[in-house]
């Protein structure tokens, strides 16, 4: 099936979805390294996970592979805001509910309400 202008409906598709498609790169992703280091300081494992993918940004996109190049900078802000997130509650928690001998003191929710 083909429209007035000679472009199929497949075609049309892919032109309309190709800043979703990694193969349709046009200019240097993002290697959200900032949000990465951050999340390495918060929360070493993820941290990591998030370095490397935005480590591998820019050595795919130097190499020319370029889908490979927006893989990675989709998933460094992904592990990065994991990584974030999780390590805010740790170091929130550490902070706040542990005592000085390294025993964790939790707040007593039960007797808020009794008088």
């Amino acid at each position: 099936y083909y429209t007035n202008d000679g472009i199929n409906d497949r075609n049309m598709s892919m032109m309309m979805h190709a800043d979703h498609n990694p193969r349709y790169a046009h200019s240097r992703p993002d290697n959200h390294q900032c949000s990465a280091v951050a999340a390495l300081l918060l929360c070493f494992p993820l941290g990591l996970f998030a370095v490397y993918h935005s480590w591998q940004t820019d050595v795919a996109w130097k190499a020319g592979r370029y889908g490979d190049a927006v893989t990675h900078a989709r998933q460094t802000p992904q592990y990065a805001s994991w990584g974030i997130m999780i390590g805010s509650i740790y170091w929130i928690l550490w902070f706040f509910f542990r005592r000085g001998n390294g025993e964790w003191d939790w707040p007593d929710f039960g007797n808020m309400f009794n008088d």
